[in-house]
């Protein structure tokens, strides 16, 4: 169990990875923000790398939990519906846990490529539950799933919005149900 002191130092962590990366998140900088001293920090984690893994820890579980939840909807009329509920919560699930896939995209290079994988492959095979076009590579298709939402969100963050968010998922939604309807 997390202490409240610990969880203050992993929120101001993930905040200051989210917005400058690893190498850029000072020790210092990350105690401030959780209003503590750099000394409790070093106490309770010990190095930096200690902090970063265990924020890594504590964020993927909650957006595997997240993650699952999608799955839980078996009851679709058709395609589009099913399409519609999916993009839509992908990009709730990619919003509320902005800053963690921001850190894990930013940081490949620490970080295990389990994980996306196990992202995609679970999603892919759930598209290809709910559709039978032997044509498509769902894994791909995944992949492409999660790159749109990602980047919806990611120009919303930048303060740039060049896409519409609600007009660009109708638009993908529609090209989705064409390519698993060919």
């Amino acid at each position: 169990m997390t202490s409240l002191t610990e969880q203050k130092l992993l929120d101001a962590a993930l905040k200051l990875f989210a917005e400058n990366g690893y190498a850029g998140a000072r020790t210092r900088f990350i105690a401030e923000e959780a209003g503590l001293s750099e000394m409790t920090l070093f106490r309770k984690f010990k190095t930096k790398e200690n902090l970063f893994n265990a924020v890594l820890v504590q964020n993927q579980e909650k957006i595997l939990n997240d993650f699952d939840s999608i799955f839980l909807n078996d009851d679709f009329e058709n395609i589009r519906d099913f399409l519609e509920s999916l993009i839509n919560e992908l990009v709730d699930v990619i919003e509320n846990n902005y800053d963690y896939v921001n850190v894990f995209l930013n940081e490949r290079c620490r970080i295990t490529e389990t994980i996306i994988e196990a992202f995609i492959k679970h999603l892919g095979e759930y598209i290809h539950k709910h559709s039978s076009n032997v044509k498509v590579d769902y894994q791909v298709l995944a992949f492409t799933f999660l790159a749109f939402t990602y980047f919806l969100i990611f120009d919303e963050y930048r303060g740039r919005q060049s896409l519409n968010r609600e007009e660009a998922i109708e638009r993908f939604i529609d090209h989705s149900v064409m390519i698993l309807e060919s």
